[in-house]
């Protein structure tokens, strides 16, 4: 049976960061995928995801500088992963999320809508609450980021495992084994992190983790001015967001809570009353854009009751790092696991 210091499940921008830390700390890791990386059926595929330090929850707010740091340091190994054209929270609530930004020591500004609309002519926000704008935002280039993670962690020796589904995490005396179609393989310390499959394969373990996830819709238009456009997030009910994700393509999207629940291994159709909410958004917001969406695609979102979720139970660890902010956070928490929970520098 081989074995590992370090053994993920999950390919996805969390498992990758885990490895990547695990492999960079010269511990041996491997990881496995039960599709290919990137895949469509999970939260991490596709061009664009945002990143920003302005968030609802101030206690985000540090974490997330701290995570623009990490973000920088792989930008040095790829620096198309991530620009920084800026990005926006708009809130009614604007004063303690400024007072964090202040705290954390992260440039910031309090813009009325007038103010943000003769800075980019391509923005129509028209009367209401404030944006709360940071200069150390913007667009993170998904695929390129796993990519990059992947190479970085096999650089260091990680072993990738794709098309390989982990069926079972049991215990092993003081490590682990992953039953696998391929055979077992036992690991000093297990990360689950598998989105909405992580609960049913640490249950087993005593390990309780309370997520489930929704399948949101995206909507991709054409803009001439997406290259500079800043990532934008509107607090409402439910929230939208866009971030660009190309040269003239900005990807929007919205947390919607009565979203479907997915089919496990089905991609399914976007919904049309979402993509109409979307557009109307765009009309709205960018005047300049597409009148039709240039694409559409669906996503996972994994809820987890507004928490991330790091739960270690011995030599396992499963980490839900999601509600719709995992992407930004995922190489700050796999830091500060394989660091703290495993033991390891890095």
């Amino acid at each position: 049976m081989d074995t590992y210091d370090i053994g993920v499940v999950g390919g996805g921008v969390m498992g990758l960061s885990v490895l990547r830390e695990a492999a960079a700390a010269g511990r041996s890791a491997i990881a496995f995928e039960r599709d290919h990386i990137g895949h469509p059926l999970g939260s991490s595929h596709g061009p664009a995801r945002a990143f920003a330090t302005p968030h609802l929850m101030p206690e985000l707010v540090e974490p997330a500088g701290r995570a623009g740091a990490i973000w920088r340091e792989l930008a040095a190994h790829d620096p198309e992963i991530h620009w920084a054209q800026g990005a926006m929270l708009r809130t009614a609530r604007p004063e303690p999320v400024a007072a964090a930004l202040a705290a954390a020591g992260i440039e910031h500004e309090v813009l009325d809508p007038a103010a943000v609309e003769a800075r980019w002519s391509g923005l129509t926000l028209g009367p209401g609450a404030p944006v709360v704008h940071t200069p150390d935002g913007g667009t993170l280039r998904a695929d390129r980021v796993l990519t990059l993670l992947r190479r970085l962690a096999e650089d260091d020796g990680a072993v990738v495992r794709e098309g390989v589904t982990v069926h079972g995490v049991a215990r092993d005396g003081d490590g682990v084994v992953l039953e696998t179609a391929i055979g077992a393989t036992r690991v000093r310390h297990a990360v689950v992190a598998a989105a909405s499959w992580t609960p049913a394969l640490v249950a087993p373990l005593g390990i309780r983790v309370d997520a489930c996830a929704t399948r949101q819709t995206v909507v991709y238009v054409d803009d001439p001015g997406a290259r500079t456009l800043p990532a934008l997030f509107e607090e409402g009910d439910p929230s939208t967001y866009w971030v660009s994700s190309g040269d003239t393509t900005v990807r929007l999207g919205m947390d919607d809570h009565r979203a479907p629940a997915p089919e496990p291994g089905t991609r399914g159709e976007p919904d049309p009353r979402t993509v109409e909410v979307l557009m109307d958004h765009v009309r709205a917001r960018l005047p300049h854009a597409s009148a039709a969406p240039v694409g559409l695609d669906t996503c996972l979102f994994t809820h987890t009751g507004g928490r991330f979720v790091i739960e270690r139970s011995g030599p396992v660890t499963a980490v839900v790092a999601c509600e719709g902010r995992g992407f930004k956070f995922a190489p700050l928490f796999a830091r500060e696991l394989v660091a703290d929970a495993l033991g390891v520098r890095s």
